[in-house]
């Protein structure tokens, strides 16, 4: 299947679990990093992992995020209840991964404390 801005999905049912895992893959690791700005794609995978720490998303049972940058991707992994209201809130989260929702309120919210 195939959702806006050329993301793939791929669903795959085990009934035998009541537990649901999605990945999102972006196409760019640490070899898109610029000469002298190293690490800025793994930077940005712990950045976009932070949302995991404002509880907003569920309980630490109901959604566990992990991350990790190699050389050529970047990869979210999610583990939540197989229901759809915990899905819909990993897409959710996707969502504003893709969007830079959250790198935008880190920088917004490190501008407003740099002022006061």
């Amino acid at each position: 299947m195939r959702l806006g801005m050329k993301i793939e999905y791929i669903g795959i049912s085990d009934e035998r679990k009541e537990e649901a895992q999605i990945r999102l893959c972006i196409k760019s690791g640490s070899a898109n990093d610029v000469a002298g700005k190293e690490g800025t794609a793994h930077l940005l995978e712990h950045i976009n992992l932070l949302f995991d720490k404002l509880g907003k998303y569920g309980s630490r049972n109901d959604l566990k995020a992990t991350g990790y940058t190699d050389f050529f991707n970047t990869t979210y992994v999610f583990d939540t209840v197989d229901d759809a209201i915990h899905i819909y809130r990993v897409f959710e989260i996707i969502n504003r991964i893709i969007d830079g929702w959250f790198i935008n309120c880190l920088l917004y919210t490190s501008d407003a404390a740099d002022e006061e």
